[in-house]
């Protein structure tokens, strides 16, 4: 009777040292399931976060051009009103007032907003209706607007064609023009502190 009870000690101890390995075993399992749980779900979040993050830089480098662009065709229809108007001063402020600026006409090359201006106020004023079309614009961004790290641009080149309507004569032509942001200060800010970005014509080469 005794060594009956001795076996069914050890049997009972055979089994219970099996059924904790293989509870280890299946802790170790559930164990490995989630950590392969939480690290897909960090995978996943941080894949979304950087998609998500992207497209939102992407949006907003697309909206600023679309606004440069906007800025820079409202412009030339600014300049091109006051030509129709016979404003001529209103025309030619869409030159950077630098000795710099360049406006070429056929062979001609004049430098120098003053010489610029001298030179279309010896015709007299603006004649005939002016009108542009076939407007195309291509920002010169910076290496950093680029790359998405910042969305400035200070130069743009403009091409279009232009038609000018004076009486029964009608002149057709092809410009291209390097306009630039320069900040000017405001001349109603109180203090004379504070200034805007306006777009200036460096380049003026009509044909």
């Amino acid at each position: 009777a005794t060594s009956n009870i001795i076996w069914i000690w050890i049997s009972i101890s055979i089994n219970t040292r099996k059924v904790e390995e293989l509870v280890a075993i299946l802790h170790n399992i559930c164990m490995l399931l989630i950590f392969i749980y939480i690290t897909t779900l960090l995978i996943v979040n941080c894949m979304f976060t950087g998609s998500t993050s992207s497209s939102m830089s992407l949006n907003t480098k697309d909206a600023t051009i679309l606004l440069l662009k906007k800025q820079i065709r409202e412009c030339f229809d600014c300049w091109t009103e006051a030509w129709n108007n016979g404003d001529i001063d209103g025309y030619l402020d869409g030159y950077l007032d630098s000795p710099e600026t360049r406006y070429v006409s056929g062979k001609k090359v004049i430098r120098g907003k003053q010489n610029i201006a001298e030179q279309f106020k010896a015709r007299g004023s603006p004649k005939g209706i002016l009108s542009l079309t076939e407007f195309e614009v291509e920002l010169m961004m910076a290496a950093e607007a680029e790359a998405g790290s910042d969305s400035s641009c200070r130069d743009a080149l403009c091409f279009g064609q232009y038609k000018l309507i004076d009486g029964d004569e009608n002149h057709f032509g092809c410009f291209t023009v390097h306009l630039r942001q320069v900040l000017q200060e405001e001349e109603e800010n109180e203090g004379g502190g504070g200034g805007v970005y306006r777009w200036k014509m460096v380049s003026d080469h009509s044909s």
